[in-house]
């Protein structure tokens, strides 16, 4: 039986978590009409009205604050901020490490709860925003800052 560990801390608290920077892509955007919940890859995610639903490199879709989606994405022309069409990520560091067993990551203000499995990666972002990344999607949209990256 594989047990599920909960992580409530975080990743520069880990040992062997990395500097790595969010690749730049290309993604499509639309935005929610109403408050309601996505369907990530890693479980399911509250979403308020306005927020961003951005579609990833395998056609997943996760939702993202409009403050938070504001300071990492720019508008592609002829797309505009806050319309929906294409974006492009922002080149932001992240500390990151590979899980090695089951996780559940608990979203701040009760948002949901994701579920990483082995090969996934536990992301930081920021003091209090962290997510769970599919193995094959990190690979596709991360990259490593330097060999001696590490907290």
């Amino acid at each position: 039986m594989t047990r599920t560990h909960t992580v409530n801390h975080l990743v520069d608290g880990i040992d062997g978590a990395r500097l790595y920077r969010k690749r730049i892509i290309d993604v499509d955007v639309r935005f929610a009409e109403q408050a309601g919940s996505i369907a990530t890859l890693e479980g399911v995610v509250a979403c308020g009205r306005g927020d961003a639903l951005v579609t990833g490199t395998r056609d997943e879709v996760w939702p993202v604050t409009r403050a938070a989606f504001e300071q990492k994405y720019d508008a592609v022309p002829p797309t505009v901020m806050g319309a929906p069409g294409r974006y492009r990520t922002r080149a932001m560091p992240a500390l990151a490490v590979q899980i090695t067993h089951p996780v559940r990551l608990p979203l701040p203000g009760g948002k949901g709860v994701l579920a990483g499995e082995q090969g996934d990666w536990l992301v930081q972002y920021g003091a209090a925003d962290q997510s769970l990344v599919n193995g094959t999607i990190f690979d596709e949209t991360y990259e490593k800052l330097s060999n001696d990256s590490t907290f």
